[in-house]
């Protein structure tokens, strides 16, 4: 496996070259490290492959966020459509694996997820209660970027703190339906975006604080910094090239396994 996905649960430095990649490595566990040392935050650093995620349990994992969990762009340049699911998929082939959600798309023929391109976090916690009714056992979130947009009349969110309370009552909402859910929350993906990228790092440095206050309540949430994701491999600023969409479905897949040990769930 080259790299690391959501719900995703250990991140350090991402190191972009090809050859590297080549190399094909790989995410363990890892926090209070990055940008976020006052917190436990799950973080990218490198582990040997091949681990079943979590061992005679059927994984019902929820896909849920705005365009990059969508998948948009994926189908471009020959892609398949299926954003990170796909490498999610592939990477979690030693589990039992049903994808939950109400939103279908790509060639997958079990892609679904809980995502809408263009929206903001109160569209996507508007949207997402279907979703949470097939009661997932992982959840992996990453959702704000929209609300980062400098125009706020678009965004419904006037500042990065407001996104990130808004961020809290999604959680909680996910929470109340799904008690039981390892809930893997993104410090999102960086942008080189002009419209997002004012408010981006404020809104990356409020969000582990908006999970571990969840966590220190007793519930199975943890942060995982996506923040180091490399911007090179973005192709719009926002949405990962295909290559990337793969790097991301291997942040998550990781970072799923080490929430898991991380919470003892």
């Amino acid at each position: 496996m080259r790299h690391l996905v959501w719900l995703c649960v250990t991140i350090a430095q991402v190191i972009a070259s090809s050859e590297i990649r080549a190399k094909q490595e790989t995410l363990s566990v890892g926090k209070a490290s990055g940008n976020f040392s006052h917190y436990d935050v799950l973080n990218y650093t490198a582990t040997e492959p091949g681990r079943p995620v979590k061992p005679g349990t059927k994984l019902r994992i929820l896909c849920a966020g705005d365009s990059i969990t969508s998948g948009l762009k994926s189908e471009q340049e020959g892609g398949d459509g299926d954003g990170y699911r796909r490498q999610l998929q592939k990477d979690l082939s030693e589990d039992e694996v049903v994808f939950a959600g109400t939103v279908e798309g790509g060639t997958m023929t079990d892609g679904y997820f809980a995502a809408w391109p263009g929206k903001t976090i109160q569209v996507i916690s508007d949207r997402i209660g279907p979703s949470l009714e097939q009661r997932p056992n992982i959840i992996l979130l990453h959702a704000g970027t929209n609300d980062m947009n400098s125009r706020s009349r678009l965004t419904q969110a006037e500042t990065p703190a407001d996104a990130a309370e808004r961020l809290g009552r999604l959680i909680d909402k996910m929470i109340k339906a799904c008690p039981d859910a390892v809930i893997l929350v993104a410090v999102i993906v960086g942008t080189c975006d002009t419209t997002k990228i004012a408010k981006t790092p404020e809104y990356q440095a409020l969000i582990p604080g908006v999970v571990q206050e969840r966590r220190q309540a007793g519930h199975h949430v943890l942060a995982v910094d996506f923040s180091t994701f490399p911007i090179q491999d973005l192709r719009d600023c926002v949405h990962p090239t295909n290559e990337g969409y793969r790097l991301f479905g291997d942040y998550c897949v990781y970072l799923e396994e080490a929430g898991i040990v991380e919470l003892n769930v």
